[in-house]
């Protein structure tokens, strides 16, 4: 038996039966119950949350004040929330998610995602595709860049049109602190940028190229 992921079927993770060939599709509502979950935690540098209990005080997450269990994932997945200064001082949001069996600070191979434009939040609902890299021991890591949702207007206008140079230096520092705070290896760091998140990658492969090793620029 094996898992797989079908990129016609994002949402999907599909066992198959090598020795029947045959296979089954289990959706995402089935692994975790009635609703997606959104990955959240607690503003803390050094102690790992427990999805459980965790809740967010910004405006960004006021609205899913009671979306707060991860039901079945909470025993294989945790998250940390950390804050991370920018070229400029204003501390950037980050979230670090990882398997509860690998340890957090290891140099593992790591993906960072983000987005920054048009006032949206980042994404940060459960992927079925990050299933299969969290279990080998990767990290996935959001970056909230200036540019997107959540912190107000000026967090918005400060990373758009003149300024959206705030959004490609906020990404870069968050790259920095996972290789600094060994939570991903130097080496094996992913940028991960959708619709506008591609510019942001793009524009900070392009500033510093030998920071990330591999990309994924999903722009339509």
């Amino acid at each position: 038996m094996c898992t797989i992921i079908l990129l016609q079927m994002p949402d999907a993770v599909v066992d198959y039966d090598l020795a029947t060939c045959r296979w089954n599709i289990i959706q995402q509502q089935n692994m975790l119950h009635d609703r997606t979950r959104i990955l959240y935690g607690t503003n803390s540098s050094s102690v790992t949350v427990e999805p459980s209990d965790a809740r967010y005080s910004s405006p960004m997450h006021a609205n899913l004040e009671d979306d707060h269990l991860w039901n079945d994932l909470s025993e294989f997945y945790a998250c940390e929330q950390y804050v991370v200064p920018s070229f400029d001082g204003v501390l950037i949001p980050l979230t670090i998610v990882f398997a509860r069996e690998n340890k957090p600070k290891d140099e593992k191979p790591g993906i960072l995602l983000g987005h920054g434009a048009y006032g949206e939040l980042l994404d940060k609902r459960w992927r079925s595709e990050f299933k299969s890299l969290l279990d080998r021991g990767w990290v996935i890591a959001y970056a909230d860049v200036r540019g997107g949702g959540g912190y107000g207007k000026k967090w918005h206008h400060d990373g758009r049109r003149t300024k959206k140079h705030n959004s490609v230096n906020d990404y870069i520092s968050c790259a920095k602190f996972l290789i600094e705070k060994d939570f991903v290896n130097e080496k094996q760091l992913a940028a991960w940028g959708y619709s506008a998140g591609g510019l942001l990658a793009a524009a900070a492969i392009n500033r510093l190229p030998d920071l990330f090793r591999a990309a994924v620029l999903k722009v339509t």
